[in-house]
C-alpha cells in the first residue's frame, strides 16, 4: 500500500470506527503511537469492553482533492485497506454532502463486517477547515 493510500485508509478508519460521537468529556485521549507522520490514540470508553481509537494525520493534497476521493464512495475498495464492497444508498443533501452509503470490511480481530454510514461534511475554506461526520446507523 501506498503512503497516500495508508493516509486516506486511516484518515477513513477513524471516520467508520470512533466518529460516533466527538464530546469532549466522552475520551480521555492519549497518545500511544506516531507513525509517517500519523498519531494513534486510544481511549477507555466508560463502561465498555473496548477501547476507542482515532488517529489524526496531515495530508499533502488540497482540500479539493481529498473531498473528491472522500466522496467517491463506489472506489473505496479500490485503495481502502480490506474495504470488499461498497455501495451508496442514498443521497440525503448533495449540496452538504449528507450521504448514507453501506460497506463491507475486514478489520483485523474483528469479524468481517456490513457498515451503514451516514456522512455529512462541514466545510470552512477560510478557516482552512473540512470535518467529515460519520455516524454508523445500523
Amino acid at each position: 500500500m501506498t503512503k497516500r493510500n495508508f493516509i486516506i485508509t486511516v484518515v477513513l478508519m477513524l471516520l467508520i470506527i470512533v466518529s460516533t460521537s466527538f464530546a469532549a468529556d466522552k475520551y480521555q485521549w492519549k497518545l500511544v503511537d506516531t507513525e509517517d507522520g500519523c498519531q494513534l490514540y486510544t481511549s477507555e470508553v466508560a463502561g465498555k469492553d473496548y477501547i476507542a481509537a482515532k488517529t489524526t494525520c496531515l495530508i499533502p493534497a488540497r482540500i479539493e482533492v481529498i473531498g473528491t476521493i472522500i466522496r467517491d464512495i463506489e472506489s473505496y475498495p479500490e485503495w481502502m485497506e480490506d474495504c470488499k464492497a461498497t455501495k451508496m444508498l442514498k443521497v440525503v443533501d448533495d449540496a452538504n454532502d449528507v450521504l448514507i452509503f453501506w460497506l463491507h470490511q475486514h478489520v483485523t480481530l474483528l469479524k468481517d463486517r456490513d457498515i451503514v454510514i451516514k456522512s455529512r461534511t462541514s466545510i470552512d475554506m477560510n478557516g482552512g477547515n473540512n470535518l467529515i461526520y460519520a455516524v454508523h446507523i445500523n
